[in-house]
């Protein structure tokens, strides 16, 4: 709380970065404003993790086949038969893992996602962590985060790093002019 105090006192005088600063940043950093496609996916995970023999692993795969036939059967239904049945920690959630975003899975999930329809329930996929059987709820675009939209992001961003130049200026100031003193060793 002290420090935090003392870092109020000491920058609470710098202004707010100019609109032309917030541009300039904006325009010097595209990739940090660009949005990648996302989709909201829920899946059923049969997990392979402890299955060590070439015939294990096939039981997993079955397994995962008689889910996916499960979930085409009942598509509405998915959410329950996940809480049911997938060893990953999404069930509690139905399988709702949320918003990803291309490339942020393993390869052949992140291709399952971004090439099935909305609503379909895909074919068994595996990936190291085991068999998946996905269905993505919504695809959400590319997009280039306008100047606007990220305005107030970038505001703050820049007034951080300035507090803490001006922090490390002062801190450097104090270490400069600080006498350190080692206590005699007792005889």
């Amino acid at each position: 709380v002290l420090i935090n105090k003392l870092s109020e006192k000491r920058t609470s005088d710098i202004p707010k970065p100019l609109a032309t600063e917030i541009e300039t940043y904006y325009k010097q950093n595209p990739e940090y404003f660009s949005k990648k496609e996302r989709a909201q996916v829920s899946h059923v995970l049969i997990s392979t993790e402890n299955s060590l023999t070439d015939e294990q692993r096939a039981q997993k795969r079955a397994e995962a086949e008689v889910a996916r036939r499960r979930l085409l059967a009942s598509p509405d239904a998915f959410a329950e038969i996940a809480q049911e049945i997938s060893n990953c920690p999404s069930r509690a959630q139905g399988g709702d893992l949320g918003v990803i975003e291309r490339g942020q899975m393993i390869a052949s999930f992140d291709e399952a996602a971004f090439s099935q329809g909305i609503g379909a329930i895909g074919k068994v996929i595996r990936t190291p962590k085991g068999f998946h059987v996905i269905k993505v709820t919504e695809r959400i675009p590319a997009k280039q985060v306008t100047l606007a939209e990220a305005t107030p992001d970038i505001e703050a961003l820049l007034l951080f790093n300035e507090r803490n130049q001006a922090m490390e200026g002062y801190l450097g100031t104090l270490r400069l002019s600080a006498k350190v003193v080692m206590p005699k060793p007792e005889k």
